[in-house]
């Protein structure tokens, strides 16, 4: 890609150059045309001059012209294009995240119920994977554990370690 770039680079200034070139010795014989004797070389040499100068300036203007033009015209449709996508996407994204919320919203309001059921019996709280529940649910084991040790009364009752166990077990 920097390759290819460069070599861009480089034909774009050999380009330039020769335009240049062009508008150079077109000018210059120009000049040496009227340091010419009258004659029939004078007039060759002032019309290739005069043949050479405007055809490099319009070469010139031609090629900043229509390299502007072009830049632009595209510029314009790459941002309409870049545009219209986004404005796209932009409306799927709303879409799905509309849809997410209203799916949202109504299992909650399925599972609400539960959620009320499971605090009036006694739960304290849900955890997304039983490790994490072992970390908090840890400590009272340990207090237990340490009771025991001393020789007072302890007592553990596991009723279950997850919600999907009770619910495998009630069916």
């Amino acid at each position: 890609m920097a390759s290819e770039s460069k070599r861009e680079q480089i034909v774009q200034r050999l380009y330039e150059l020769l335009v240049g070139l062009l508008i150079v010795v077109g000018l210059g014989l120009i000049l040496v045309s009227f340091l010419l004797p009258v004659g029939g070389s004078r007039d060759m040499v002032r019309g290739v001059g005069i043949s050479l100068f405007p055809a490099g300036v319009v070469a010139f203007l031609l090629s900043r012209f229509a390299a502007s033009t072009t830049e632009m015209l595209l510029r314009k449709t790459v941002e309409t294009t870049i545009q219209d996508r986004l404005r796209e996407d932009m409306g799927s994204i709303e879409e799905m995240v509309t849809s997410g919320l209203d799916q949202l919203g109504n299992d909650m309001k399925r599972f609400s119920p539960l959620f009320l059921s499971a605090a009036r019996l006694g739960l304290q709280n849900i955890y997304l994977t039983r490790a994490e529940a072992l970390e908090e649910f840890a400590s009272f084991l340990d207090a237990e554990i340490q009771k025991a040790e001393r020789g007072e009364s302890a007592a553990v009752w596991i009723v279950s370690s997850s919600i999907r166990e009770c619910c495998k077990i009630a069916a």
